[in-house]
């Protein structure tokens, strides 16, 4: 059915349309033209057909009732109350003729004009739809019935109206929408561009000076009105500004969007550091029981005899040291190291050294929640005022450089300048963890230029081997197009295998002090065992643990043919020859059950698949601007913190716990690959000691340990030891 439309919506008046937010009220054309010509000209305007005129006339019913209400409405009041409104007021003939003499204004709220001008727009078009009732029922209504009745009869006129009327109402009502909204969007830009406030004064000063509807009806407005309401174009605004004004700097451009990331990243770190510190409090009240461990008792009851060690709270080093500057010598200590040894049983020294374990852990532990929270409290203030924005803009002010490695400068700054906040910011809880707590319980041995020194050297490696990385990653993810993540994978796995043949060769030796072990029994029954087992074992070095800690360990690296094995000075002291070699059982265990090659595939395999999903996700411009970034800015290193901040961080912390579970299993297969080897009585004996000397929990919570130990507890591997033997016999 074709229906006559002479309705040209979206056509720019011909007169009256003196400023581009003038025509706020915009109607059909039939409307607009008749609220800005003359009395004669609205009677002599052509008008639609009949049809269109009664749905006009039922639409406007509601408006005409609406006009009548005599009150300011509420909502509008609350809306524009506030606003600063200047108002001029209207020439007199004495003004014209002397136009030299300024007018003057009078400063009023918007509100307060509104309230001057709302009896007046009302009369205003409450005598528009009076002329508009006449001339609807003079030249459309009565005609257009005359003419369908004639010809059809009256009943067939009704059933044909209806079906008119109904098309017609749709019609203009879904044509009116798109206009609606076109307002509301160019509003939203023009409040972007940091014009809110001027527009939302300017809206007000040209509905009250055009005497517009300020109290439209609901119906007639949404029928009629391609320009939405002032009331409705205010609170727009109004919540469009409170988006854009972000609490939390943002990048040049930047434009509200889905903040769907941001508060999701929010929540989730809140809820694993909840999490965590509910574990550290189940480990805390765990630490304060004094009973010792009965399962514990049984496990070592009978594994053989301890003798202390006699050395100094500070180690033999920094006694000579400190008595090089003093000029006199330690005779307590002294004294205490020519006592002889007393050697007790494992059980027994266990027990007299749990309740230093406790202590050592209960201090741990407090400052574990109070680390925790700065660094929970960090983190969420970098994220809430716009930390990472703030750098990237920072190191790109200047960035006019061309080519592509100067491209990368920026982003390497930022990871470069990242790494020295850290190294800063952690300096002062690295310092009291080891020249507090450490030392308090014995385990220190470090001067403060010694730990400044490490602190340089660390940061200097860190920067040093990440530049070219970094560097080749990013200019590999803008060279290597839809398959970048294949090309990024193969050159972190060529870093990778570089770090593991040159870090044991030639970074470690800048902090510690590499030593051949002499030959002997020792060494011998050492390259015995490696033969056995065809380890390729070509040093055996001995490392100066004791420099900055009595803690303890062995290990062994190397890639292919070529491995190394390392022995610190402080497991030389508390261990037996038998011992050491069960230890080395166990990491030999690591290498001949291929526990090492499957960590390093684990390895690839998560970081392929970690750019693999980063590549997806890398140009998603809800998740820069979400994190105050503009929306077309996606520097590579931005998006790769922001992926691992938000998608990937539930991911990463799944995986974690999967390998602290996996790297147990290996643990107690490696205990089990040395008790195969006969070193099931040496092994359980080294690891009590160990346990001892190191001050380990004796008694952690389950759920803890669980979810921090990549190595189980004392007591479970003692009794997987004993299980193991029983199979064996």
């Amino acid at each position: 059915m074709n229906v006559p439309d002479n309705d040209k919506r979206g056509q720019v008046e011909a007169s009256g349309a003196s400023h581009p937010l003038v025509n706020c009220q915009h109607v059909r054309s039939s409307k607009r033209n008749e609220d800005r010509t003359s009395v004669v000209e609205r009677h002599t305007t052509p008008r639609p057909n009949g049809h269109q005129n009664r749905s006009a006339t039922f639409t406007q019913a509601p408006q005409h009732q609406k006009l009548k209400e005599k009150d300011f409405p509420k909502a509008l009041a609350d809306g524009n109350s506030g606003l600063a409104c200047t108002t001029r007021p209207k020439k007199t003939k004495e003004s014209e003729e002397d136009e030299a003499t300024p007018q003057p204004t009078k400063e009023v709220s918007g509100l307060e004009a509104a309230r001057e001008k709302f009896d007046q727009s009302r009369a205003y078009r409450l005598e528009v739809f009076r002329i508009k009732a006449v001339t609807i029922l003079l030249l459309g209504y009565l005609p257009y019935m005359w003419t369908v009745s004639g010809s059809a009869g009256l009943n067939a006129s009704n059933e044909i109206y209806r079906v008119i009327h109904v098309h017609t109402l749709m019609h203009n009502t879904i044509a009116t929408l798109p206009f609606s909204r076109n307002e509301f969007r160019a509003d939203a830009f023009a409040a972007d561009l940091g014009y809110a406030q001027a527009l939302l004064s300017g809206l007000c000063k040209v509905y009250i000076e055009n005497l517009d509807n300020m109290n439209p009806d609901k119906l007639y407005s949404t029928y009629y009105y391609t320009h939405p309401p002032l009331l409705e174009r205010l609170n727009a605004i109004t919540e469009r500004e409170k988006k854009t004004n972000a609490s939390y700097y943002t990048e040049a451009g930047w434009t509200p969007g889905s903040p769907g990331y941001f508060q999701a990243t929010l929540v989730f770190i809140t809820i694993v550091y909840l999490f965590e510190t509910y574990l550290d409090y189940r480990q805390h009240q765990k630490l304060k029981e004094k009973a010792f461990p009965a399962a514990l008792a049984d496990a070592i009851s009978g594994l053989g005899a301890y003798t202390p060690q006699k050395t100094t709270k500070n180690g033999e080093d920094t006694n000579d040291e400190h008595d090089e500057d003093d000029g006199h010598t330690d005779t307590k200590n002294d004294e205490a190291a020519d006592d002889p040894a007393k050697e007790v049983s494992l059980l027994d020294a266990t027990r007299n050294k749990f309740d230093e374990s406790r202590a050592y852990g209960l201090d741990t532990s407090a400052f574990g929640f109070v680390s925790g929270a700065y660094s929970q409290l960090e983190t969420t203030a970098f994220l809430l005022r716009g930390f990472l924005p703030y750098m990237w803009t920072w190191h790109c002010r200047e960035r006019f450089r061309s080519g592509c490695l100067k491209r990368n400068l920026p982003r390497n700054g930022v990871s470069h300048a990242e790494a020295v906040r850290e190294t800063v910011v952690g300096m002062p809880f690295s310092l009291y963890s080891t020249f507090v707590i450490e030392e308090r319980h014995g385990f220190n041995n470090q001067t403060l230029k010694l730990f400044f020194m490490d602190t340089i050297k660390d940061l200097a490696v860190t920067l040093v081997t990440m530049y070219p990385v970094c560097a080749a990653v990013i200019f590999v993810i803008h060279w290597g197009g839809e398959y970048f993540y294949v090309y990024a994978w193969c050159v972190l796995l060529v870093y990778s295998i570089v770090m593991r043949t040159i870090y044991p060769v030639f970074i470690m030796p800048l902090f510690d002090t590499f030593t051949p072990l002499e030959k002997g029994e020792l060494r011998t029954r050492i390259e015995a065992l490696a033969s056995s087992l065809n380890f390729p074992l070509t040093q055996l070095f001995v490392v100066d643990g004791s420099t900055r800690s009595n803690h303890s360990n062995a290990y062994f690296y190397g890639t292919f043919t070529s491995k190394g094995i390392v022995l610190y000075d402080t497991l030389l002291e508390q261990s037996t020859d038998d011992e050491i070699l069960a230890v080395l059982g166990h990491e030999l265990g690591h290498w001949k059950l291929s526990h090492t090659a499957q960590d390093f595939l684990i390895e690839q395999v998560h970081t392929f698949v970690c750019l693999y999903v980063f590549g997806r996700c890398m140009n998603d411009a809800a998740l820069f601007s979400s994190f105050g970034f503009e929306s077309s800015s996606h520097p590579v290193v931005i998006g790769f913190v922001l992926f691992n901040e938000t998608i990937w961080a539930p991911v990463e912390h799944v995986l974690s716990f999967l390998m602290t579970l996996n790297t147990r299993r290996n643990e107690f297969q490696a205990d089990a690959f040395a008790v195969g080897l006969g070193h099931a009585k040496a092994l359980k004996s080294g690891l009590c000691k160990t346990s001892i000397d190191n001050l380990d929990n004796k008694n952690p919570d389950k759920l803890y340990s669980a979810y921090h130990y990549s190595h189980p507890p004392l007591v479970e591997r003692l009794n997987a030891i004993k299980e193991r033997e029983k199979k064996m016999q």
